[in-house]
């Protein structure tokens, strides 16, 4: 993957993450966040949101 394509994947992960702790989420980013916690390239140091602050629900869910 190209640096820019990385770099555009990695703040649309943040944008994600932000929206569901401030509780403002779309849809989007509740499987965003769900995929946060079985992705093997996410990078530890480049959290600004911790696991435990985000609320998980259940994919199915926002899918109906």
């Amino acid at each position: 993957m190209a640096q820019e394509d990385d770099f555009v994947l990695r703040q649309a992960k943040k944008k994600a993450e932000i929206r569901v702790k401030e509780g403002r989420p779309k849809p989007i980013d509740w499987l965003a966040v769900t995929l946060r916690f079985v992705d093997a390239t996410k990078a530890l140091l480049d959290d600004e949101v911790e696991d435990h602050e985000l609320e998980v629900v259940d994919p199915e869910g926002v899918l109906e």
